[in-house]
């Protein structure tokens, strides 16, 4: 196996094996637009670019997912997140429940436009 793989680089060189990896290996680096340091903690606070929010809809309509348990009341119902800066979390809960109502009703849908509700 080691063989084949020097073997391997030998014939398609080395960088390229070293773009194949940088390729596929690590997350693009995001656009920072906004970044405020506070000079005491030293953290840092960016605000960055996004193609926009991806949200599970169910038929079409935005939902709210609670979860309780049914023998008792406290500590209170949990609401989870339903909308996402990141497709594959959106995509993976819309999966998870379409598996566990056994139905086809939830997709994801991207939010990327809009109208302002607080200026």
């Amino acid at each position: 196996m080691v063989a084949d793989f020097k073997l391997y680089t030998q014939f398609i060189g080395i960088n390229t094996i070293s773009n194949l990896i940088g390729n596929y290996m690590s997350r693009p680096k995001p656009t920072v637009l906004l970044e405020h340091v506070n000079k005491s903690t030293y953290k840092s606070d960016q605000v960055l670019s996004s193609e926009g929010i991806w949200a599970v809809f169910y038929k079409g309509k935005p939902i709210n997912l609670k979860t309780q348990n049914i023998l008792v009341t406290y500590p209170g119902p949990k609401y989870k997140k339903t909308s996402f800066s990141n497709p594959g979390h959106a995509h993976n809960l819309a999966k998870k429940l379409n598996s566990m109502f056994q139905c086809e009703d939830f997709n994801v849908v991207l939010l990327n436009s809009g109208n302002p509700v607080y200026i």
